[in-house]
């Protein structure tokens, strides 16, 4: 059996939701590279690899109105960095520091801080949530464990994002009831958890993110609270100016509502994909499987969602069928997710950001038009004007998600091949390759 067959019978045994012909075709290609490049350095054999990640991504933000671009992928062994395009409608060109606007994955900071007051005996997965706090009185006999699996629909007097002040908001909330018991990926489930994250410890949201992650993993430029002189390199939200996000519940929750509202870099995501796999003081590795095991009621509700409601897993738009059985995705509706996969035991982490909420007003109007589709409301709050664009209901998964998750999943395995094989010639081999791309340029090879 030569090196690339004993290579995909063990990712077989490992788990995968490929076929053998599948997993033969896609190092096909990598053997082909190799074959015609013999004289090449393993940096420049990883610079023909990513050729067809860094083409596509330019293709996608030429074809839709999407500003600019990051990925970053990384192993123990390797990192790939490329990014292009622009900020915002300006033309500004994307920033190595490029802050975005990371949507729904603040959901997944929610949810690991809830895991760890969980372990330090706060509440368990039973507990009422009435029993915490009696102002969701209405909430019967809803668990913690059910709104972390996103397993209720709900009835409320009102719009939150239609309050007048912060106060109007809670008053609206508190009146929200069980409408059914079932698979619903809502926000509301992750702003009553932050709720009685704040109730039980008695510390606001932002000190438990960084009690629990931002201090405790030293990340850099992840934030609530954005700093002014940060705004500059924020991107993803039509309120740049104001450093707020794409989310009006999140901004009359001053940023802090745990649905949204978390602004991060590329490189935190990177930390903290790594850690959640690997890291059982951060993140317990009991629970690790919660990210990429589909629950009970989403395969009920035809999801692909993990027990930890916001994880998706393989059977939708954000995992390929090429991946690992143990992989999952965090993914915001601003058009951003990353990824975590353990490829024979190897975590690699990608992160795939978009941003087209910064395309602008002007821009986002005229794409109303030619879709017929209402996608941008305005509002006001606070005697001051917020926008947020909807840009997932014209930039679909299928055309825009699918294909590069796809392209980076016949990456990752290609890498991962090579990560054994330099290991397997040279086991005292321990440099970390290190590439970046600017607008498909190479700018940096380590």
């Amino acid at each position: 059996m030569d090196i690339y067959e004993n290579f995909i019978e063990e990712f077989l045994n490992n788990g995968s939701n490929a076929t053998k012909e599948e997993l033969r075709e896609v190092l096909y290609e990598l053997k082909l590279v190799m074959q015609n490049n013999k004289d090449k350095t393993i940096n420049e054999i990883i610079e023909i690899l990513t050729t067809d990640v860094n083409n596509l991504a330019n293709k996608i933000i030429n074809e839709y109105p999407i500003p600019g671009y990051y990925i970053d992928i990384s192993s123990d062994s390797f990192n790939i960095k490329t990014y292009g395009g622009s900020m915002n409608e300006t033309g500004i060109k994307m920033n190595r520091d490029a802050i975005f606007d990371i949507a729904s994955i603040t959901k997944l900071y929610t949810q690991i801080i809830s895991y760890n007051l969980i372990r330090q005996g706060y509440y368990n997965l039973d507990t009422k949530v009435k029993d915490i706090n009696p102002n969701f009185k209405n909430l019967n006999d809803l668990t913690i464990g059910m709104i972390m699996n996103f397993g209720f629909s709900f009835k409320m007097d009102g719009k939150i994002e239609d309050s007048k002040n912060i106060y109007e908001a809670y008053k609206t909330l508190y009146t929200i009831s069980i409408d059914e018991l079932k698979y619903r990926y809502i926000d509301h489930g992750m702003i009553i958890l932050k709720i009685l994250e704040e109730t039980v410890t008695k510390k606001s949201f932002e000190e438990l993110l960084h009690y629990y992650i931002i201090d405790k993993l030293h990340l850099e430029n992840t934030y609530i609270d954005l700093p002014k002189e940060k705004r500059k390199l924020f991107t993803g939200s039509p309120n740049i100016n104001e450093g707020v996000c794409n989310d009006m519940k999140s901004v009359i929750f001053e940023e802090s509502a745990g649905h949204a509202g978390i602004k991060a870099c590329s490189n935190d995501l990177l930390i903290l994909g790594k850690n959640l796999f690997t890291n059982n003081s951060f993140f317990s590795n009991i629970n690790v499987k919660d990210m990429y095991l589909k629950s009970k009621i989403s395969k009920k509700a035809k999801m692909s969602r993990g027990i930890m409601g916001n994880a998706c897993t393989f059977g939708g738009s954000f995992i390929d069928k090429i991946s690992p059985i143990k992989s999952t995705a965090f993914q915001g509706s601003t058009r951003t997710q990353f990824n975590i996969g353990l490829y024979n035991d190897i975590p690699i982490i990608c992160t795939i950001l978009f941003n087209p909420a910064s395309m602008g007003i002007e821009r986002a109007r005229e794409e109303e038009k030619k879709s017929n589709c209402k996608f941008v409301t305005e509002y006001e709050y606070n005697h001051k004007k917020y926008t947020q664009i909807s840009a997932q209901r014209i930039l679909n998964t299928n055309s825009i998600v699918r294909p590069i998750v796809k392209e980076i999943a016949k990456l990752e395995l290609k890498l991962s091949f090579l990560e054994k094989y330099i290991k397997m010639y040279n086991q005292d081999y321990n440099k970390k390759i290190s590439l970046e791309f600017k607008d498909k340029q190479l700018i940096k090879s380590l």
